[in-house]
Order: C-alpha cells, then sequence, then structure tokens
C-alpha cells in the first residue's frame, strides 16, 4: 500500500474505507470491482490503484483494519477485565454492537471474509483470523480455566459452540439491518441462562 494514503486527510480515508467494506459486504471476491469501490468513494479508479496496487491489497488490508477495529471495541467495553465468563459474553455482544454501530458493514465483511474462497485471498485471510483467534482462546482458557465448569464438560468443544453461538447471533442480527442494542441483550440474556444450566458447576 501507497504510504500517501495515511497522508490523506482522515475524512477522505474513512470515505475510502468506508466504500470498500461497502462493497465486498455485499458481493464475493470476484465479483467486487475497483470500480465499484472508486465511485462509491468518490474518486477515481486509477487514484484507488494508487493508493493499493490491486484488489487483493486492499482487500487484505480492509481485514487486518476490521481486526483491529474489533481488538480496540474489545478493550474499550473491558471485555477480558472479568473474570465472570458470562458478563465477558455480554461485554463482547456490546463491544461488536457499538463497532456494528459506526461501521454498518463491518459485520458482513467479516463473516464474508472469513468463509472466503477465492484462492486469491483465501490462504491469506485465514492466517489474520487464525491468529486472532488463536490469542483470544489463550486469554480465554488463562482467564477461566476448567474449575467453574461441570467435571463431564470438554471445555474446549464448550469454547467453540460459546464462539459458534455468538458470531451466528451477531451476524443473524446484522442481516437485518437495524441494530437494537437494548433488545439483543434481552435475547442475549436467554442464551447466556441457557449455557449457565448446561455448563455451570452449580446455578442458580
Amino acid at each position: 500500500m501507497n504510504e500517501k494514503f495515511y497522508q490523506l486527510p482522515c475524512g477522505r480515508r474513512e470515505k475510502i474505507i468506508r466504500s470498500a467494506y461497502q462493497v465486498f459486504s455485499r458481493n464475493e471476491y470476484k465479483r467486487a470491482s475497483m470500480s465499484a469501490i472508486a465511485d462509491a468513494a468518490g474518486i477515481s479508479k486509477s487514484l484507488l490503484f494508487y493508493y493499493f496496487k490491486n484488489k487483493k491489497e486492499l482487500y487484505l488490508y480492509l481485514v487486518c483494519h476490521a481486526e483491529n477495529l474489533t481488538r480496540s471495541a474489545v478493550q474499550d467495553y473491558g471485555v477480558w477485565e472479568t473474570e465472570d465468563l458470562f458478563e465477558m459474553l455480554r461485554r463482547n455482544v456490546r463491544a461488536k454492537c457499538s463497532l456494528s454501530v459506526k461501521y454498518p458493514e463491518i459485520c458482513m465483511f467479516s463473516v464474508k471474509a472469513y468463509y472466503e474462497q477465492h484462492p486469491e485471498v483465501k490462504k491469506d485471510v485465514h492466517k489474520l483470523i487464525a491468529k486472532t483467534n488463536q490469542n483470544a482462546e489463550q486469554k480465554f482458557f488463562r482467564t477461566f480455566g476448567n474449575s467453574m465448569f461441570r467435571e463431564d464438560i470438554e471445555t474446549e468443544t464448550m469454547y467453540y459452540e460459546i464462539a459458534l453461538a455468538c458470531e451466528g447471533y451477531l451476524y443473524r442480527c446484522f442481516q437485518k439491518g437495524q441494530i437494537d442494542i437494548g433488545r439483543m441483550e434481552e435475547e442475549f440474556d436467554v442464551l447466556i441462562k441457557h449455557w449457565k444450566k448446561v455448563y455451570l458447576r452449580r446455578w442458580k
């Protein structure tokens, strides 16, 4: 990526980023065009290629950008600052919701990127996402261990089940196009009560 992209005024940079998220979130990688992104951003295609040498470079930049935004939101909401697993899950949902309000297409883009099969980007995307997921797993097991869960529970299986359920729930909500944080929290609390019954040694 051309360093001059970082020298652009913040507003112009944001316009290009938002436009790229919008186009990629609505199309598969193969069908998303640099022309469409340039048109949405209000710049020429040649200028977009000046900032990013090709579509792959722009796409991978967006993946990293989305990961960094998510990491910042998680930190802002103190997701890892509690030793209560279910409070951690609540904070994580709030963090993702806050991010979706600022970047409405970022969730859909991230899901599409995770499942993207185009050989030009698949390997690189999975490598970036795998690193983030590994860090999250390590923090999870370091924070919660096994002491609070039933002895017959396989903690790793539980972790993946909850992680997939959380992402699936958020994906379904974001697909609707409108974010009602209050309602999402109420619905998510139903899931939390279920997990408490299933996984904890003692539950009231």
